[in-house]
């Protein structure tokens, strides 16, 4: 089995750079094939739901290019529970059955993605980085609903020890459900051609109205 590693670039002035930087060295020094692509026609984007709606969909296209049979992604206990509760607070349970430790492992034209560091909590992440001495790049958006609600699971966390593990082990027991209600036949995009649930994929949608 070989490890490979996909950034994508958002063209961020600074932040980007410095991420570059980093990711290069750490591959460089752990022998870890790098591939690059570059966001294109995003300029004037600001928000981390609009570059998660290009980086997902890039990545699926460059990794089903590349043949890769996983993607591992970075997503840990917090960011899930966070997700998770920002859906409940939006009444959108449609989103949060896209939710879950292996995404997408049921339509050939998804490279399935997996997220090892699941049930890892980001203090454990930080820590071992730390230790480890692997560098940090802070997140250049501000989303204020997940700062809201990141602050009260924290504050409920040290009130009450376990309630991120509990948010996300009740989820679990619901989510075959969610994907049984929620299960969409999976089309093509007629702009891109790349799969989603509509006529138009979420990317192309947005790259046409900015």
């Amino acid at each position: 089995m070989q490890l490979i590693a996909i950034y994508i670039d958002e063209g961020i002035k600074n932040h980007s750079e410095k991420n570059k930087k980093l990711l290069k060295k750490f591959c460089a020094e752990n022998r870890i094939k790098l591939y690059m692509h570059k966001i294109k026609n995003a300029k004037k984007t600001n928000t981390s739901a609009a570059y998660g709606i290009l980086i997902r969909n890039l990545l699926n296209k460059k990794a089903r290019e590349l043949k890769i049979e996983r993607l591992a992604t970075g997503h840990n206990l917090d960011s899930e529970a966070e997700t998770i509760l920002m859906n409940q607070l939006r009444n959108d349970m449609e989103k949060s059955s896209r939710l879950g430790v292996i995404v997408n492992a049921d339509d050939y034209r998804f490279v399935p993605r997996i997220k090892p560091l699941y049930f890892i909590t980001e203090n454990e992440s930080l820590l071992y980085a730390k230790l480890n001495k692997i560098k940090d790049v802070k997140n250049p958006f501000s989303d204020s609903l997940r700062d809201k609600v990141r602050i009260i699971l924290n504050a409920m966390e040290a009130r009450y020890p376990g309630t991120k593990s509990n948010v996300i082990n009740s989820f679990l027991e619901i989510l075959p459900s969610l994907k049984k209600k929620y299960g969409k036949k999976i089309k093509n995009c007629r702009i891109c051609n790349e799969p989603c649930s509509q006529d138009v994929c979420n990317s192309c949608s947005f790259l046409k109205t900015r």
